[in-house]
């Protein structure tokens, strides 16, 4: 058993790992990137060792520090993807018309709402969104949409305008959002779309979703990265345009091998070699993205229409048992993510456990995201008796018929 975590303190990190080793566990702590100062610690048994090691764990969660990947662990690029996506991936994209005005705050607003600095990549994919007009941006299957939609707080509660453009869309994708911790990258020609998910135990890195159209699902992931996605699409744009031959393409598309999914946009390279292209994701966006299902599905249901019991058909039941309130009171995780707040604000709202929800609504009032806080007081409205929600004219009365169908994880 062994537990890394760090700090987020950019100027001085610091690491702690223990690692419980039959009755031992030796614990290590010190600069990010340098050896540490080691402590052994003897247990009568190996158990007593487990114990101790996670005791230890949780009490440096508290102090501040957050659970990560070690660093040799962590995503690492190959050279020529990395230096494609530094030097020429914004060009082929034709982001070269600078916006007037100083440009836009779609970075800012991302960082705020989801309340972490965006992974390296990331970061500067949407700073280049923020300085260059995006206006027919493409490459290859990928199409950049001129603007994000973004929630504004001069429209009022942010998450209530979630739940408004998630309803009026016909989809969640709004909302899942922020409780996956997606980032939206744009879309395929058909009209599928790219996502990337922002995942605390990495910060170097985020990982690329697919999101099919047709199924209105987030059935896997796609790349491992986002300068795998856009080596990828150079790939498919050379061999659609002619520009490179087939040989060369094949050489160049096998440095993607474990780095990418080929899914049916990407068929044209995948009929091009015998390898199987198909990348294991390392995180958990399915596990965030199918435990929310069923709290997007009630918050974006069409009154006229909705048939309350489709909820149980996408509420897993072996998921939801995973996680209990008090457990997750013992990390920090509520207070330093977004998904955690917002899917125990409504876990709790839907199964309506009033003492708890309200300690959730204390604690998500203080999150450093103003969404977060924003879902919190919308909660807390009504928990406390407001009954319209977006079109949902009457969700008190949409609550007492999901209770009806005896979901609760908890109950006696």
């Amino acid at each position: 058993m062994e537990y890394y975590l760090e700090t987020r303190d950019h100027c001085a990190r610091r690491f702690w790992r223990v690692t419980a080793d039959k009755t031992c566990c030796t614990v290590a702590q010190g600069p990010v990137g340098g050896v540490g100062i080691e402590e052994m610690f003897n247990f009568a048994s190996s158990e007593l060792a487990q114990e101790a090691a996670e005791r230890m764990a949780i009490e440096r969660l508290a102090q501040g520090y957050f659970e990560m990947l070690p660093p040799d662990e962590r995503f690492l690029q190959d050279l020529p993807i990395a230096d494609y996506f530094d030097t020429q991936f914004f060009d082929d994209l034709g982001l070269a018309t600078p916006r007037a005005r100083g440009g836009s705050d779609e970075l800012a607003l991302l960082e705020r709402y989801h309340g972490v600095e965006l992974p390296p990549e990331l970061r500067i994919f949407i700073a280049a969104r923020d300085t260059f007009v995006i206006h027919e941006a493409q490459l290859g299957q990928w199409v950049l949409s001129d603007e994000l939609w973004l929630p504004r707080q001069a429209q009022g509660n942010l998450f209530e305008q979630l739940i408004w453009r998630s309803q009026s869309a016909g989809d969640a994708t709004a909302i899942l959002e922020y409780m996956v911790s997606l980032v939206p990258l744009g879309s395929t020609h058909e009209g599928d779309r790219f996502f990337a998910q922002i995942d605390a135990v990495d910060p170097d890195n985020t990982e690329i979703f697919f999101w099919e159209r047709a199924t209105h699902d987030l059935p896997f992931a796609i790349a491992d990265s986002l300068s795998s996605l856009a080596f990828l699409n150079r790939l498919f744009e050379d061999l659609t345009s002619g520009a490179r031959g087939v040989d060369t393409i094949c050489d160049d598309l096998e440095l993607l091998l474990d780095r990418v999914t080929l899914a049916a946009p990407f068929h044209a390279l995948d009929a091009l070699i015998e390898d199987d292209f198909e990348y294991a994701w390392r995180f958990n966006a399915d596990t965030l993205y199918y435990r929310s299902l069923w709290i997007t599905k009630l918050l974006c249901c069409d009154p006229a229409s909705f048939e309350v019991q489709s909820v149980g058909e996408v509420f897993i039941d072996q998921l939801q048992r995973q996680y209990a309130f008090e457990n997750t009171l013992t990390s920090n995780y509520l207070t330093t993510t977004t998904p955690t707040p917002l899917y125990w604000l409504w876990r709790l709202f839907f199964f309506n456990r009033d003492a708890q929800l309200r300690h959730c609504i204390s604690i998500a009032r203080e999150h450093q995201s103003p969404l977060v806080r924003d879902a919190a007081a919308l909660v807390e409205a009504l928990q406390n008796g407001q009954r319209r929600l977006g079109h949902i004219e009457d969700i008190h009365a949409l609550r007492t018929q999901f209770l009806a169908l005896d979901l609760d994880c908890e109950r006696a």
